[in-house]
């Protein structure tokens, strides 16, 4: 974890999370040095300014008090690469976590330190309080960035409420905005700030917004209603 500045503590503080909204995970073209997206999410890219407009909006009008970021920090020989399963099918085949749980072969990714690792263009980085990594074991994959260690931090700044953007909005983005209202946050998800993929082995997780109590606003409702 890595803090960047600190706050006087108040009651009932709001802190926007952004779940893995990097490169790697936004649809990126290809470009002449090589960059691209390893699983593109159509339409990633564009919710970057999206986050920074809110981001600067928080930090603006003393909404937000704080921001973190969480993201997938994994090893070059993660267990559950395609690289590491040449004989599997990425998306199809699934293979053992240090657990028995089966995951996902998936393409190599979210690498630290590599290009597709860095946030999506338009993210405010400079105003982030605090970042999280995730995934950082080779032989376990994580999707929720609510860990305890988050849960933690958030809870010792007298954290309450939680907006969560980033990717992907059925996946990680949902299981931590998920993770945490069960642990006892008020948690909001900005639409334009995510987006998603049409995966229907997931859909429980936005189906769970509502039991749980996570709600899914338009951010123009953020910026005038909601908090």
């Amino acid at each position: 974890m890595t803090s960047i500045k600190k706050h006087h503590q108040q009651p009932g503080n709001t802190a926007l999370f952004n779940v893995d909204g990097t490169n790697d995970f936004a649809d990126y073209k290809r470009t002449r040095v090589g960059n691209f997206s390893r699983l593109p999410v159509g339409g990633g890219r564009k919710i970057g300014p999206v986050i920074g407009r809110i981001q600067r909006w928080g930090n603006r009008t003393g909404k937000i008090q704080y921001q973190i970021g969480i993201r997938d920090s994994h090893k070059k020989n993660m267990f559950n690469f395609a690289a590491q399963n040449p004989i599997k099918t990425p998306y199809v085949d699934k293979v053992p976590d240090r657990d028995g749980s089966l995951v996902s072969v998936y393409p190599e990714h979210m690498i630290e330190g590599t290009w597709g690792w860095d946030w999506i263009r338009g993210t405010e980085v400079e105003l982030f309080d605090a970042t999280f990594r995730k995934g950082t074991e080779e032989n376990r994959d994580e999707f929720s960035g609510a860990t305890q260690e988050v849960i933690d931090w958030l809870r010792a700044r007298n954290i309450t409420r939680v907006i969560v953007v980033g990717l992907v909005k059925r996946i990680c983005a949902g299981l931590t905005a998920n993770a945490l209202a069960k642990a006892g946050f008020e948690v909001i998800i900005p639409e334009e700030a995510t987006c998603d993929l049409p995966i229907p082995d997931w859909q429980s997780v936005i189906d769970d917004f509502t039991t749980n109590g996570v709600r899914v606003i338009s951010v123009k409702e953020l910026m005038t209603t909601a908090l």
